[in-house]
């Protein structure tokens, strides 16, 4: 009598195993519906991974030249030059454009930043080039030129460098097409009157 109810217990727990197998398998099918209200993993959109930035060499980015040309018609005078007609030549817009600039210097700190941009104006105040101080957090950057091509940049890049700026680097970057260029008076006019100042 022993062997029958330890047969039918083992029989009852067997079943009672199998039973709770299927019944949890069944419950775990991976294609279920998700409830985006409960599951904040269904409302995760599809991201494409598969840009690597490393292979990106955007050290060597080419831009197209901006030929824009003048109408034989149109009126080429300068402004104030009496050409015999009444109309009068307005002031060319000053756009961004494609181009590049030459980084001197970067920071974490705006004050060093503006002190190197003051520098930077009264080194190349006679080489009448714009210099920007920019901010790409967590960096103001300092710049100079308003450059269209790459060789022009490249010059300048090699200017800087005699001005012992040696790590300067070519940008490419947007830049003004008509940039508003420092007056020599307003460089000396500024903080100390030279360069020994700014050290």
């Amino acid at each position: 009598m022993i062997h029958a109810l330890r047969s039918i217990s083992l029989k009852l727990f067997i079943s009672t195993f199998l039973a709770m197998v299927v019944f949890s398998c069944a419950s775990t099918n991976s294609n279920a519906v998700r409830n985006p209200d409960r599951d904040p993993v269904a409302t995760m959109p599809v991201v494409d991974e598969s840009f690597d930035p490393v292979t990106l060499e955007d050290e060597d980015l080419d831009f197209p030249e901006n030929n824009t040309r003048l109408d034989e018609e149109s009126n080429t005078s300068l402004p104030g030059e009496n050409t015999g007609n009444n109309t009068t030549a307005s002031p060319a817009e000053n756009r961004q454009i494609n181009g590049y600039r030459v980084q001197l210097f970067a920071t974490r700190d705006n004050e060093i930043g503006e002190l190197e941009k003051k520098k930077a104006e009264f080194l190349f105040a006679e080489d009448e080039v714009a210099v920007y101080i920019e901010y790409d957090s967590p960096m103001y950057k300092i710049r100079v030129g308003d450059c269209q091509s790459r060789e022009d940049a490249e010059a300048l890049r090699d200017i800087a460098r005699r001005k012992d700026y040696v790590s300067a680097w070519v940008v490419p970057t947007k830049v003004n097409s008509n940039p508003i260029l420092p007056m020599m008076q307003d460089v000396n006019s500024g903080a100390g009157g030279n360069a020994n100042d700014f050290q």
